[in-house]
């Protein structure tokens, strides 16, 4: 018997060897046949998304080796190290990642990490390989201009692919979302004024609109993450212009405005903190991170009354239907002055790739990231493989937003486990031409379709005009960054009560700073 035993083990251990060499021979032939093609092999570093089944064997890559004649492996950057390992791949001696390609809304890497990567020569510049011809170069010289050149240079260099957003709904800086399923519970409108708005929020809070027998419900909630989940931001709108991305500044009739130093301004916080102090506003709005209000707007309990945000997938699920339909866009408030205000911005473009200083292959990693930017693979980058995905509209559809469509998705991709493409990730630059011109399937929990609708609901109060020399009045100010800071952080305070709104002292306080930080002679502003 323990002869028998041995044997069996004996053969287990022979079998396993065989097993090992076979795919050992296997991965090196593999990569033999890689090299007697004569194709480079170009080693791209990217983060695994559970939505993408496998980036060896997707579409995408099989698109990109093709039309770059390159062999293309990957290296998967781990979840718990992103930062040190995009450090320590920058800083080898020899690098054995060609191009790294970043997630959609990244944040492995600050704008201020890349910058000093940039500044210590660890970035490779792509001024060289952006000549004329080149996806890249077409981009930045569009006659509409959408994406401009200064948008991505960075010390007079350009050192990234961008992943750009190009919808209508993008532009939407910020929508209030109400629960639906809350008002007709109790037989409320929607709130078309500040004092109407009010009104809901308490009886939100008061007559248990969740219908458990428990006071559980947060009217409104809000989060520090970025603007457009700062719910106080959408009501100040209906104060006074509050644009915080291009710092509150705007064009009035002769001269520079400053909108927090304004009475108009001070009457919004004081509407703020008195929702903040009536339970109104969420006290969790101020502590909760971004995904802790996700889970919040989420919960089966059903508990959340109204949010802000971009997008509505900011704070739902986008695989949730059920809970995306219980909530509906509320137009711009209108305010005790008759001002009703909706916020245009222009998205910034956030990293998308780039390409190491010590890259063995820069310019076959530039052709496989340049050929992200042609129109055939923004559009596979976008929504998978055409005609089994996607294909042209014949005419007869109808967009997201009413007009005529110009993709019709055969096979939607958003927020399903494929093979088709990157998930979003990396490299993206889709003319608004196509990413608007969507055709509807009639599903109405879709994302797509309810951003849409939001945004063509808040557009006619887009007050362009006096937001054309925001981005101006931004640059001649000797320190942005601390002037943004202190007032950020004034307003958290006002409205949370740290600081008196009604204070007569501290308000006279808060405008002298502002003043201090902006410069006297940059603006003459009503106070």
């Amino acid at each position: 018997m323990e002869f028998k035993k041995k044997q069996k083990n004996f053969i287990f251990f022979i079998t396993l060897l065989i097993i090992v060499m076979l795919i050992v021979v296997f991965v090196v032939e593999r990569q033999a046949m890689k090299t007697d093609t004569g194709k480079k092999v170009i080693t791209i570093a990217i983060v695994q998304d559970d939505l993408v089944q496998d980036y060896t064997t997707n579409y995408y890559t099989s698109w990109l080796e093709s039309e770059t004649n390159c062999s293309i492996q990957f290296d998967y950057i781990p979840h718990g190290y992103k930062k040190e390992y995009i450090k320590a791949l920058l800083t080898a001696n020899s690098g054995k990642i060609d191009c790294v390609i970043l997630p959609q809304n990244q944040s492995i890497i600050s704008k201020e990490d890349f910058l000093s990567y940039a500044e210590k020569g660890l970035i490779y510049s792509l001024n060289r390989l952006t000549a004329e011809g080149t996806n890249y170069y077409n981009i930045l010289h569009k006659s509409d201009n959408s994406l401009p050149e200064e948008s991505l240079l960075i010390n007079s260099n350009l050192y990234y692919f961008p992943n750009a957003e190009t919808s209508r709904t993008s532009k939407n800086f910020q929508t209030f979302w109400i629960n639906t399923n809350w008002l007709k519970a109790l037989g409320l409108q929607i709130p078309k004024t500040t004092d109407e708005l009010h009104d809901v929020l308490i009886a939100f809070r008061d007559k248990d609109p969740n219908n458990n027998g428990i006071s559980d419900e947060l009217p409104l909630v809000g989060c520090e993450s970025n603007y457009s989940l700062q719910s106080y931001n959408f009501l100040l709108n209906a104060f006074i212009h509050n644009d915080p991305i291009n710092l509150r500044f705007y064009k009035g009739d002769n001269d520079s405005i400053y909108s927090p130093i304004t009475n108009d301004f001070r009457d919004g916080l004081k509407y703020c903190h008195r929702l903040y102090s009536e339970d109104l506003l969420a006290d969790i709005s101020f502590t909760f991170t971004q995904n802790q209000i996700l889970e919040t707007v989420c919960s089966p309990e059903d508990i959340v009354g109204a949010f802000t945000s971009q997008s509505i997938v900011d704070n739902i699920y986008a695989n949730a239907p059920a809970i995306l339909s219980c909530y509906i866009q509320v137009p711009p408030l209108i305010g005790p002055r008759g001002y009703k205000n909706a916020i245009y911005t222009t998205p910034k473009p956030s990293i998308g790739a780039f390409i190491p200083a010590n890259s063995k292959n820069p310019d076959e990693a530039f052709k496989v990231l340049d050929a992200m930017l042609s129109e055939e693979g923004a559009l596979i980058g976008a929504f998978g493989e055409y005609d089994v995905d996607w294909t042209f509209s014949l005419g007869d559809d109808i967009s997201l937003y009413g007009n005529k469509a110009e993709i019709v998705t055969l096979n939607y991709l958003k927020s399903k486990t494929q093979n088709k493409n990157y998930a979003g990730a990396g490299v993206r630059y889709v003319d608004e031409t196509y990413i608007d011109g969507v055709a509807w399937n009639g599903d109405n929990s879709l994302v797509e379709y309810l951003d849409a609708r939001a945004a063509k609901v808040y557009e006619p109060f887009y007050n362009r005009e006096i937001q054309e020399d925001s981005k101006y009045l931004y640059t001649q100010l000797g320190n942005p960054t601390e002037l943004t800071n202190y007032c950020d952080d004034m307003i958290n305070k006002f409205i949370t009560g740290e600081l008196d709104i009604n204070s007569d002292y501290h308000w006279k306080a808060f405008i002298t700073k502002c003043k201090e930080l902006i410069g006297d002679d940059f603006l003459s502003n009503p106070e």
